[in-house]
């Protein structure tokens, strides 16, 4: 796990800050809001990880670990429904928890642009089994590169890294 002092300095080099936050509403669950009807501003693509930063200060292993599980699962949803700003934002929010986990092989993984493929499914799938989560099925059976079902017009069979 990073230090409180390379997270703080890696938010100030997102934009940020270098303070605690002094939001009372910080923790594992922040993420969830985002389905809730809380606001992503797509303008500014380096919020979401000084947010992820932020929720993720302070705590042990475990709750980062429990929030990973959570990021997964928001992803999953929004890639099972077609939304790629949500789905990338998702996966943005893994790749900070990986990088604050110390687990650079992943984050590796997640930040490359061409596993991003079908709403970042691949990433999805790696992290989950790297951690031991469980995948919703229609997540879990999506096969690398190839729509989510058979004739699929929603966008995953557009193939836009093939």
């Amino acid at each position: 796990m990073r230090t409180k002092e390379e997270i703080l300095a890696r938010k100030a080099a997102y934009g940020g800050d270098e303070t605690m936050p002094e939001k009372s509403d910080c923790g594992p669950y922040t993420l969830m809001k985002l389905g809730e009807g809380g606001k992503i501003n797509v303008e500014d693509p380096l919020g979401a990880r000084r947010e992820t930063l932020d929720s993720m200060l302070g705590f042990p292993d475990a709750v980062v670990k429990e929030y990973l599980q959570s990021a997964l699962a928001f992803g999953c949803t929004k890639a099972g429904n077609h939304r790629g700003i949500s789905a990338g934002i998702a996966i943005s929010k893994i790749a900070e928890v990986l990088w604050m986990l110390g687990d650079n092989e992943m984050q590796a993984f997640a930040e490359d642009d061409r596993n991003y493929e079908n709403y970042g499914v691949p990433i999805l799938k790696k992290v989950a089994g790297r951690y031991g989560f469980e995948l919703p099925k229609n997540i879990a059976e999506w096969e690398d590169g190839k729509p989510c079902h058979p004739g699929c017009e929603e966008g995953c069979s557009k193939g836009i890294f093939s």
